[in-house]
């Protein structure tokens, strides 16, 4: 009983404490409080109340314990809680009194300590607006969507002899894999709106279904089919852009980042790499060029937010050949980030 007397007399104190305050037209702070083993902490509220004139106890005793009323606060006191005898094995127990949280060290670490008061006060750290996530990485497939007429005649200077479906992908095998140096993302409107951005670099492997298939390095490209290249093991086209993609993303769900969201908008690339790879019996040659690819790719691009798992896709507003082809490409993968 000594215990809760000690126990009501904080409480009181503190009563009486923010009615002063209160009063005296001072908002209060949050602030911790430590005695002994024991820590006391205040957390703000948003609303206010009156201040109270008086303290009001009431001591109601219980088999497990006792309930404490101060006023219109209450205490449920337990036995082996905050109060419980120093006897009894110490546990750690935390006692919530409205926008109060009454926490007691059992485990004796405080053991030998004075028992001086101190008082801290300090706002409450909040999440900023700006968070950034480093070496983002996507691990995906790669395709193209082709809509090309290979009976025109710009379509037949380019790639002579080829028809529909020569220039097939396989699927399994054509891969995306981006790595982004840095994702950042400015909240907007709380954690519904922010505005999503990086840099980093997109790579490309298009990995031809016909080993046949040969860009030769001429100005203009010209596409056609080698038979000697029939027996090759591997045959793709490397296309590698540096990007920087930029998306407002939204999230219903109120959670932050581990709540389901999306994000949608457009991403600019540029190509400074192009290059087509034969791989046989072991022998890797590469040839490189452009291969009349368009430098500049704008595409639309979206992630989806899962929870733990994150999706991406992207989608180009053009062909990726300068002329002849009329093939878009797209991608869809795994995102590794937390952002």
């Amino acid at each position: 009983m000594k215990k809760i007397g000690f126990l009501l007399s904080g409480l009181a104190l503190t009563l009486c404490t923010k009615a002063q305050t209160e009063d005296n037209g001072i908002a209060a702070k949050s602030d911790s409080l430590k005695v002994g083993n024991m820590v006391v902490v205040r957390k703000e509220q948003n609303n206010t109340a009156a201040a109270a004139t008086g303290v009001n106890v009431q001591v109601t005793n219980r088999n497990n314990g006792s309930l404490v009323k101060v006023n219109n606060w209450v205490v449920d006191v337990t036995k082996n809680s905050a109060v419980a005898d120093t006897t009894v094995p110490g546990k750690a127990d935390t006692i919530r009194v409205g926008g109060m949280v009454i926490i007691r060290r059992g485990d004796g670490s405080d053991k030998g300590q004075s028992n001086e008061v101190k008082v801290n006060v300090g706002h409450p750290r909040t999440q900023g607006r700006v968070s950034t996530n480093w070496w983002v990485v996507d691990l995906g497939f790669a395709n193209v969507s082709d809509n090309t007429n290979y009976a025109s005649a710009e379509a037949q200077a380019f790639a002579p002899g080829l028809a529909k479906g020569s220039l097939d992908l396989r699927t399994g095998k054509s891969v995306n894999v981006n790595i982004w140096v840095f994702m950042q993302r400015i909240r907007l409107i709380e954690k519904a709106v922010s505005l999503k951005y990086g840099l980093g670099l997109e790579l490309n492997n298009y990995h031809f279904d016909d080993k046949r298939v040969l860009l030769r390095e001429q100005n203009p490209t010209i596409i056609s089919l080698d038979n000697n290249l029939a027996g090759y093991k591997k045959n793709k086209l490397a296309a590698d852009y540096v990007t920087v993609p930029m998306m407002l993303s939204f999230t219903p769900t109120q959670k932050g980042e581990k709540g389901f969201g999306f994000s949608l908008g457009v991403s600019g690339g540029y190509l400074y790499s192009a290059r087509q790879k034969f791989k046989d019996d072991g022998d890797v040659s590469k040839n490189h060029d452009n291969y009349d690819l368009r430098k500049f790719k704008l595409s639309y691009v979206g992630e989806l937010n899962l929870g733990v798992v994150r999706l991406y896709g992207s989608v180009a507003s053009k062909s990726m050949w300068e002329r002849g082809l009329d093939q878009t490409p797209f991608t869809v993968g795994l995102r590794l980030s937390y952002l």
